[in-house]
């Protein structure tokens, strides 16, 4: 009986295991990447581990005297000759320093340039028959491969994965559910990097013995997938929207699930930077998507995208908006229920994917931090759904943005912002009750228009409804100033009217103040 053909997927990622260990390091890029595969490779090629047969320890000891200066056993109290792991890249040895602190010592295999310059070539080919085949229509295998080319030259540069662990290590020292090994600038070179290590199991060999239903291990590191999931997806929303800096290699092999569900984070070859601009139209984007906005949701995607030569903006509004009813439909029937049984994605996972698709296909591009924070999304949530959790973009998604909503709020409430607006107040109360005069006159005397028409956008629309509700607002400041300049001393059943017309007033300028600030 003939043996039956393993899946399309497994296929893929036996190929990629047979070229060689660099490739190996592609396919866990390409996990991260649901716009381009669809989600059955990417679940497959996150299976991946990225392990290569180590460098003698001739070798190491030789690269180690050259880059530090000194023979390692003169620099550390005691070294490994026996890597903790050995990748494409590099492999890493456990070393003791001076004061007794455990380190990871990262050392970069020799010759990697020309490796590279040959297996990219290769990759060329590779990807022209992933185009062939028909897997993927949505990006070009030119393009791919650029984005492959920049990705192993950030990797190649530790001077640069320094710079990226010490900035997130300053940025998480006090996070409660993730941890950043420090880093060791005296121990590191453009070769050699050294970092505290960093205890617990690789979440690839967590997601494995989730597959295989063993759960001793887990129970011995007191480890709770639904929790570590969670923290995932939060941890990369944080770095994102918070900290605006952000772990862009979030592949398995790169988290470490350490004792009480903490994250550990490693590898910071890959990070990427939003600008705040971008930053607050990636947020308005998602808040619009967890507020049902589908306005919203457009107008924060059409400042992002940039044009290309063949864009063609209307095709692209028309099945936006097409993909974007659907997706409101479908969560309006659902809720917030997250993915359904025998669902790779969750329905938020699953619209980013089709936004991003549509955008390509219409050459409406995105920018690459962009495109490296979708990824970074997608893939926290990818590996979720591997620890077989129920945490994805949605639930907790919709937590943290409504928490990051009140942050900022209350943080506008700062002293200096408190004294301005107070300022700003006054200038509004003074000069208020004559501009109020001049708008009663003109509309008494019929010299009083208000422009309206059908074809302004709607932000005009929004705006002019704002006008008009400060004139209203105007009025009845008008009426309360003059109820208490009349009738001041007026009472109900013994109880002055005064203080609760003064707190009406208040209320009505500040209201007038804050839709004023709004047009502005």
């Amino acid at each position: 009986m003939a043996r039956r053909a393993a899946p399309r997927p497994q296929r893929l990622r036996d190929l990629l295991v047979r070229l060689g260990p660099l490739f190996v390091k592609i396919g866990q890029f390409l996990a991260l990447r649901p716009d381009i595969l669809p989600q059955e490779y990417c679940d497959e090629l996150l299976q991946l581990v990225d392990q290569s047969p180590a460098e003698t320890w001739e070798t190491v000891h030789a690269i180690l005297t050259r880059e530090l200066g000194a023979p390692p056993e003169e620099i550390f109290r005691t070294i490994r000759h026996r890597p903790l792991a050995a990748g494409s890249i590099a492999q890493v040895h456990l070393a003791r320093l001076r004061n007794g602190r455990t380190v990871a010592v990262k050392v970069q295999r020799p010759d990697l340039e020309q490796r590279v310059d040959r297996d990219l070539r290769r990759v060329r080919w590779l990807m022209r028959a992933v185009d062939w085949s028909g897997v993927s229509p949505f990006a070009s295998p030119d393009e791919v491969v650029a984005e492959l080319e920049r990705w192993l030259r950030q990797e190649l540069d530790f001077t640069r994965e320094l710079r990226n662990q010490q900035r997130m290590y300053d940025a998480t020292t006090r996070d409660d559910i993730v941890r950043v090994p420090r880093p060791y600038a005296h121990l590191s070179t453009a070769r050699v990097l050294t970092g505290e290590y960093l205890p617990g199991l690789p979440l690839s060999k967590v997601m494995r013995h989730v597959r295989e239903g063993s759960q001793g291990l887990l129970d011995r590191y007191q480890l709770d997938t639904g929790i570590l999931a969670e923290r995932l997806i939060e941890t990369a929303l944080d770095q994102i929207f918070r900290i605006r800096f952000f772990h862009a290699d979030m592949h398995p092999g790169n988290l470490i699930a350490m004792r009480d569900n903490v994250i550990g984070l490693v590898d910071f070859g890959l990070t990427d930077v939003l600008d705040p601009t971008v930053e607050r139209r990636q947020a308005d984007f998602l808040s619009a998507i967890y507020n049902n906005d589908v306005n919203g949701m457009y107008r924060s995607v059409v400042q992002i995208l940039v044009e290309g030569p063949h864009a063609n903006l209307e095709s692209f509004r028309r099945d936006f908006f097409n993909e974007t009813n659907r997706f409101v439909a479908e969560r309006s029937d659902r809720g917030w229920s997250g993915r359904l049984p025998g669902e790779d994605r969750s329905q938020i996972a699953d619209y980013m994917v089709a936004v991003v698709r549509v955008a390509r296909v219409h050459d409406m591009r995105l920018p690459a931090s962009v495109l490296s924070m979708y990824r970074t999304l997608l893939a926290s949530e990818s590996v979720a759904h591997q620890l077989r959790s129920d945490a994805d973009l949605g639930t907790v998604g919709r937590g943290f943005f409504r928490g990051l909503q009140i942050e900022k709020t209350l943080s506008d409430f700062d002293p200096n912002s408190v004294i301005e607006w107070l300022m700003q107040i006054n200038d509004l109360v003074r000069s208020g009750p004559r501009n109020v005069q001049q708008v009663l006159s003109d509309l008494a005397e019929g010299r009083f228009v208000l422009p309206v028409r059908s074809h302004e956008s709607e932000q005009s629309r929004r705006a002019s409804s704002q006008r008009a509700r400060m004139i209203s607002l105007a009025v009845v400041s008008v009426a309360l100033a003059m109820l208490l300049s009349g009738r001041g001393d007026a009472s109900v059943a013994g109880v002055p009217l005064a203080p609760f017309l003064w707190a009406a007033l208040v209320l009505d300028l500040a209201a007038m103040f804050l839709i004023w600030r709004r047009l502005e």
